[in-house]
């Protein structure tokens, strides 16, 4: 079963990103953007779309964080 798309804002975005030990240089190239793509997402001018959405599941989930390394 698919689960619908959980969108974030920009504050559960930047939790994530820090629970999961990462800069914003790391997190950006693990998600495939830019730097200042990541900065315009935790300030909330601007909102990830597509693919982005099921990696923030991925390191949101406290079960599958455990198998990514950041750094």
């Amino acid at each position: 079963m698919i689960l619908p798309i959980k969108e974030y804002n920009g504050k559960q975005i930047r939790d994530i990103r820090m629970k999961a030990g990462m800069t914003q240089s790391v997190f950006a190239s693990y998600m495939g953007v830019s730097i200042k793509t990541v900065e315009a997402w935790e300030g909330g001018r601007t909102h990830p779309t597509g693919p982005v959405f099921r990696l923030l599941d991925i390191l949101s989930s406290t079960d599958e964080r455990k198998y990514i390394i950041a750094g």
